[in-house]
């Protein structure tokens, strides 16, 4: 089984600037990679991958414009998250279609962000929170395969469903 989520990453130029946060030089902060990056729709856990596949056929996301911003912001115990709106309606048809693969969590509701850093134990979150104002097209929703290894998780794309093409 593989450890899979629907997701939507932002392009090279964004991830650049997301990259140069000064928030990802802080001692203790652990920055995700850059290649990493990307806006979770759905965690479904351990699931076939073709039973995504085939609950998502036919899917055509509908043209978004996402907004990450305004701010960095912490989410749980110790992550550093952009958020991101603009992909509510992307994110509940990922959910109506998948609600009943994977993990609990298709009835959920949708709370976009970028994990753009991880608080290290007993870091304090900084203490200004950096402004961001960053745009993109949705250019499409992909279903990632992550394999966690001893430096880091893996991520791969098994499939994408771009805005007006279905599959």
């Amino acid at each position: 089984m593989n450890r899979l989520f629907v997701a939507v990453r932002p392009p090279s130029e964004v991830v650049a600037r997301l990259d140069q946060m000064a928030v990802r030089s802080i001692d203790g902060v652990r920055p995700v990679p850059a290649a990493q990056m990307h806006v979770t729709l759905r965690f479904l856990g351990d699931v076939d991958p073709a039973e995504v596949i085939g609950a998502l056929a036919g899917f055509e996301p509908p043209p978004a414009v996402v907004r990450l911003g305004p701010r960095l912001t912490r989410l749980g115990r110790d992550a550093l998250v952009v958020p991101a709106s603009g992909l509510d309606g992307v994110a509940n048809e990922v959910a109506d279609r998948t609600r009943r693969l994977g993990e609990r969590g298709g009835d959920r509701p949708f709370r976009g962000h970028l994990t753009v850093a991880r608080l290290r134990r007993r870091t304090p979150p900084p203490r200004r929170w950096e402004e961001v104002d960053l745009t993109f097209p949705l250019a499409g929703v992909e279903l990632i395969s992550s394999t966690l290894t001893p430096t880091g998780a893996v991520h791969e794309t098994l499939a994408t469903w771009t805005p007006g093409e279905g599959e």
